[in-house]
């Protein structure tokens, strides 16, 4: 972003996208490591008529009326008038203007005699002297929301059962007397949420609570016991034990040697070397019977849980006034238990992409550059550039070993031109999982977040028609999530 364009005064600043309404036309800047900037007020658009006097800024034709090639132009300020008040179902859709603008001045204000913004210029007819803007109601509503931020905790086998920190930082767009709520909701839609107001603390939101359900009753484990040559099998219920002078948990386990070089391997992976205590009498269900076994008596332990949580879907919602403002939504993994599979990392087959190669680990392919979509890398990233008017595609073998499929999806940053519209499929065992919105040009971007448990084989599918060749579509760092073994 350029502020005080063309002035001695002239500063280059860092922007990020942060929020885009393909329907509304309209996107949110940050912009990064600045302060004190410039603000204009927003006025009001059911004040204005026909004839209504208004100022249009912005740089028509962009740099090219710059003085000098290295140089950005000075802003142009274009007097004019309300012509027309377009309306849509009743409501106020564009501001007809008389103002003479033209390319470049797509994105700028228009001030009303105050000074205040009513409106944005949006579209013209060229040559004709009839131009359009965005009535500022709208840019109301769509500034009508909060900018959060949001870590989520860091949850494995050993703090799972404990309460974890959730913080959020929630920031109004736009000054409001109204109070921010903000309310954590765990689990997803189809069973029984868990709902957690967050209390405003030292300018963040926050609360404490155990991130992943408590099972009713004992949690049920299978174990399968060796002593020598004889072994027994059968379900135990969750028990605390030690390792030296370490307390673990049952369900945290793979498995146990209680043999002469003592030690626990836990389920993330992880060897803990140490004398096994707490294990010499559990009571262990077998046949529908129960039997106590010394465990400590034995030479090895397999455990294995039926009942883990691998994941819980978390969602962050701010409302005002009973309003929904802002909304983030993800999944809390157990670390230990889960793990992630980018699809680069995979091995890929029938593959059918087309103009250039098929583009893994961020790299377009076909040439040594990196893909990126939105200003960011793509680092994990997959491209493909579909060949003729049917499409591009490439399939991974899950074997029902996932449980989760996550990705972005955009063109390439660098593409000049607009395509007819691209939509980006998943599928699973042949069957459509997910569809994009259409696409047709960069910085308007979709994402996915799908189950796929039970998916043999996961394909990928981009479909350009008419436009082979040219296009370069970015999957986003995709991945699947899966049980560790």
């Amino acid at each position: 972003m350029v502020l005080n364009s063309g002035t001695k005064d002239e500063k280059v600043l860092a922007a990020e996208i942060r929020y885009a309404d393909r329907e509304a036309d309209l996107v949110l800047l940050r912009v990064k490591d600045a302060k004190e900037l410039p603000v204009l007020r927003l006025g009001a658009d059911d004040t204005l008529g026909e004839l209504s006097e208004v100022i249009a800024c912005g740089f028509p034709f962009g740099e090219a009326l710059a003085i000098g090639k290295a140089n950005y132009p000075a802003i142009s300020i274009n007097p004019g008038s309300v012509t027309a008040l377009r309306k849509k179902d009743g409501q106020l859709h564009r501001i007809q203007l008389d103002v003479a603008l033209n390319p470049g001045n797509s994105g700028g204000p228009v001030l009303d005699r105050t000074g205040k913004v009513v409106g944005v210029v949006v579209s013209g007819v060229k040559g004709s002297g009839v131009n359009f803007a965005i009535p500022v109601s709208h840019v109301s509503r769509f500034m009508d929301r909060v900018d959060m931020r949001f870590i989520p905790p860091t949850i494995n086998a050993k703090n799972v059962r404990q309460p974890s920190d959730f913080e959020v930082q929630a920031m109004s767009i736009l000054e409001s007397e109204k109070s921010l709520n903000v309310e954590l909701v765990l689990g997803s839609a189809d069973e029984k949420q868990r709902r957690h107001n967050l209390v405003q603390k030292a300018g963040a939101h926050q609360t404490s609570v155990r991130a992943f359900p408590v099972i009713d009753g004992p949690t049920a484990l299978r174990l399968s016991v060796s002593y020598g040559n004889d072994s027994v099998a059968g379900s135990a219920d969750d028990r605390a034990f030690r390792v030296g002078d370490q307390e673990l948990w049952l369900s945290e386990v793979g498995s146990i040697v209680t043999a002469k070089d003592q030690s626990v391997k836990l389920v993330s992976g992880k060897v803990i070397a140490g004398k096994v205590t707490g294990l010499d009498q559990v009571p262990i269900n077998v046949g529908g019977k129960a039997y106590t076994f010394d465990l400590m008596a034995a030479t090895r332990v397999l455990v294995k849980s039926p009942s883990r949580i691998l994941a819980v879907p978390y969602a962050m919602v701010a409302t005002r006034d009973g309003k929904e403002v802002g909304r983030l939504q993800g999944l809390l993994l157990n670390e230990d238990l889960v793990q992630k599979a980018y699809l680069c990392d995979l091995t890929e087959f029938e593959v059918r992409v087309g103009f250039g190669k098929f583009g893994k680990h961020g790299s377009l392919g076909y040439e040594d550059r990196e893909s990126i979509v939105k200003g960011v890398k793509a680092t994990k990233g997959l491209s493909m550039a579909p060949v003729d008017s049917s499409y591009s595609t490439v399939k991974y073998r899950l074997d029902k070993n996932a449980f989760s499929f996550r990705s972005g999806v955009g063109l390439f940053d660098s593409l000049e031109e607009s395509f007819s519209p691209c939509t980006f499929e998943v599928l699973g065992d042949g069957k459509s999982l997910w569809k994009s919105k259409p696409i047709k040009q960069p910085q308007v971007t979709d994402a996915c977040d799908l189950d796929v448990g039970g998916v043999e084989v996961l394909e990928l599918r981009v479909n350009i028609p008419g436009n082979y060749g040219r296009a370069r579509a970015i999957w986003v760092d995709p991945f699947v999530l899966k049980e560790r073994e």
